[in-house]
């Protein structure tokens, strides 16, 4: 085999891997962070309004064992929220 066509087929050889990598990373993209994109926006959504609420009860100046009590139910609404932010983080 000539030194040139050896050459030419590792040149060929590392332009395939270069592809093969890229196509790798488009289906990374597609099946995690595609998904992660669309899923997490609606999730911090929910945290937010989470966030808003307790502060809505706070701000009323209640500090009794019922704010408590209302804390913690609204905290158990977005339960599905929070696994799913700490999951992707």
């Amino acid at each position: 085999m000539e030194p040139i066509s050896a050459f030419l087929e590792v040149v060929d050889r590392i332009i395939l891997l270069l592809k093969h990598r890229e196509l790798r990373r488009d289906e990374f993209f597609e099946e995690i962070i595609k998904p992660l994109y669309a899923s997490l926006p609606p999730a911090v959504e929910d945290m937010f309004n989470f966030l808003l609420e307790i502060e809505k009860i706070i701000g009323q100046g209640k500090y009794d064992s019922e704010v408590v009590s209302q804390c913690r139910q609204q905290r158990q609404k977005y339960l599905t929220s929070r696994i799913q932010i700490r999951s992707t983080a």
